[in-house]
């Protein structure tokens, strides 16, 4: 059982990491043809994504490492619901 959780953890890693990478790259796009205003809500969720795809690997590796699988399963996932999220409310 545990070393399905632990695939799931890399697994999870890799995905918000991916989507992170995807969600960078259509924020930019949307901001394409913006007003130095949007271009600054742009930038913040650029590093709201980057930010997340920093943290929650580096958390999910950490609880890996100290036996805490499940946790650290479940930090290896939240991320994705957050950028997906940013980036459709930068998009209004």
């Amino acid at each position: 059982m545990s070393i399905f959780l632990k695939i799931g953890v890399w697994l999870g890693v890799l995905a918000s990491v991916v989507v992170a990478l995807f969600a960078i790259v259509f924020a930019l796009a949307a901001g394409a043809n913006s007003t130095p205003a949007q271009i600054e809500g742009v930038w913040r969720v650029v590093w709201g994504c980057a930010l997340l795809a920093l943290f929650a690997p580096v958390g999910a590796l950490s609880l890996l490492k100290a036996s805490r699988l499940a946790l650290a399963l479940i930090v290896s996932l939240l991320p994705i619901p957050l950028m997906i999220a940013l980036v459709l409310w930068q998009l209004q």
